[in-house]
């Protein structure tokens, strides 16, 4: 189903043949996935997505389930900017919730740290979208809460496109409380 990919268990999940594992974490686990009404034959890169599954038992297992429930499935969906990830549907089953996303070919940032190092042009360059995405979210009154590395994805031409929103929060006064996302990438003031 995927280029270069055998011997892959595949699930059919709303209009996608999901397969291939990219990452997991602790609340969820990302696949790749092509529409369904393609052949193997017809697959090109453009065609691929990925797809975030979220077991809702892990959701509610924790005390801000409901809070990253709604994050995943209703506010991510609505960003539109040029350095936030592209939604393109989510759906869900009674025990997944599926969050389908424009494939990022190169990866995550982390993954491509441990490739090669930048230019001194491409971090510029990856620093100032960066810095785009989170001005994006912060005139809309969004806090991410967990940039790190692994949720900064880049295309092919290593354009920034920021993910994860399950810890983000809305702030109607710019004031934002509460430890969240990793304590690797915290601020020391936060921890």
């Amino acid at each position: 189903m995927i280029p270069g990919k055998q011997n892959t268990n595949y699930i059919r999940v709303h209009n996608y043949v999901v397969g291939e594992l990219i990452a997991k974490n602790e609340f969820s686990e990302i696949r790749m996935a092509v529409p369904n009404y393609l052949q193997e034959k017809d697959i090109s890169p453009h065609h691929l997505f990925a797809v975030k599954i979220i077991p809702k038992s892990k959701l509610r297992s924790v005390r801000i389930g409901k809070m990253m429930l709604f994050n995943e499935s209703i506010l991510a969906p609505l960003l539109s900017s040029p350095h936030i990830i592209d939604f393109i549907d989510v759906d869900e089953s009674i025990t997944c919730l599926f969050q389908f996303m424009k494939f990022a070919h190169n990866y995550d940032l982390k993954h491509q740290l441990q490739l090669s190092l930048f230019s001194r042009e491409t971090c510029y360059k990856i620093i100032d979208q960066l810095l785009a995405a989170v001005e994006y979210l912060h005139a809309n009154g969004i806090a991410h809460r967990d940039i790190k590395l692994e949720n900064i994805l880049l295309t092919e031409s290593n354009k920034v496109k920021l993910t994860d929103f399950g810890f983000a929060t809305l702030s109607f006064d710019g004031n934002v409380s509460g430890n969240f996302g990793s304590l690797d990438y915290a601020a020391p003031e936060s921890i």
